[in-house]
């Protein structure tokens, strides 16, 4: 019996260093600093001002996409904001599904004056491996270095074991996460410049999984659908009061901070649901409040 508290025990403590660490990440940064959550999903940062993400249905994701603060639909290799219109961009397990990842941290340089970076540890990859994750990523001299993961290497037999451990309730493998959490994530803050490398991946040869474009009818479909109640926990009750303390009062302006993805030149309102580019001219609609800055979706 005390072997089983004393494991308890260990996991609690471990679980509340992790969770711990990063609150102190989200309090860490100034009230007054406008912040860019740059892929932000199903559980998006709480101390952001500004949400972005390219995907409104991913089968990817553990839940819905939320939306509770000003979101522009947008593409990290093509951001839709203007030059250093950012304070602090937070970016988290978005880096490794990047074709490109070189393109994605120019654009995050361009956008933000520094920001904080995580991706999953080479470890992590070969223990619970996801086919889309198309890099390794380890930090190395302050730097990030980027090298090609051969698809081969998820073994959906292993996959599945794991999954059925966590979905059985069995700590052991949250005990692993939260005592040994460096082994899973790399974790990189950077201001001015993300210092990186990245070894050249062959794409036309690889890269099978082939992106499909609904249509723009679809996809307000799409948009439409992700509105739903938010389960309301404890730990959801605490992001949403940093939210709250952070962000409220702020007086954000979509339109003073968006870029033609294009073009990086400002925007302006020539209809209601309607924004244009000053230099190319580019039309984009919005769609419930949300600007959809892809060039795909171009009127």
């Amino acid at each position: 019996m005390n072997l089983i508290f004393n494991r308890m025990n260990s996991y609690l403590i471990n679980f509340l260093k992790v969770k711990l660490h990063k609150f102190k990440r989200m309090l860490s940064l100034p009230r007054k600093w406008l912040v860019l959550d740059v892929g932000s999903g199903n559980g998006p940062f709480p101390r952001a001002d500004v949400l972005c993400d390219r995907y409104i249905e991913d089968t990817q994701r553990v839940d819905k996409l939320v939306i509770d603060r000003p979101f522009v639909i947008g593409d990290i290799t093509a951001l839709p904001f203007l030059d250093n219109s950012f304070d602090f961009i937070f970016c988290s397990h978005v880096l490794e599904h990047i074709d490109n990842p070189e393109i994605a941290i120019k654009e995050l340089m361009r956008v933000g004056r520094r920001g904080y970076i995580e991706v999953p540890t080479e470890f992590q990859e070969k223990m619970q491996s996801t086919i889309s994750h198309k890099w390794f990523v380890k930090k190395e001299d302050n730097s990030l270095i980027f090298w090609e993961k051969d698809r081969e290497i998820f073994d959906e037999c292993i996959q599945k074991k794991i999954r059925n451990i966590i979905d059985s309730g069995d700590k052991t493998y949250l005990t692993l996460f939260y005592k040994y959490h460096n082994l899973f994530n790399t974790e990189y803050y950077w201001e001015k410049e993300v210092k990186y490398k990245v070894l050249k991946r062959n794409i036309d040869a690889k890269d099978d999984i082939k992106e499909s474009v609904v249509s723009r009818q679809q996809f307000f479909a799409q948009i439409d659908e992700i509105y739903s109640k938010i389960p309301f926990g404890f730990r959801r009750f605490l992001k949403f009061m940093i939210k709250i303390i952070f962000t409220k009062g702020k007086n954000i302006n979509l339109l003073q901070l968006l870029a033609c993805p294009k073009c990086k030149n400002k925007m302006s309102l020539l209809e209601k649901d309607v924004l244009v580019c000053s230099s190319c001219g580019s039309k984009f609609l919005i769609h419930k409040n949300m600007p959809i800055m892809l060039k795909e979706y171009i009127l």
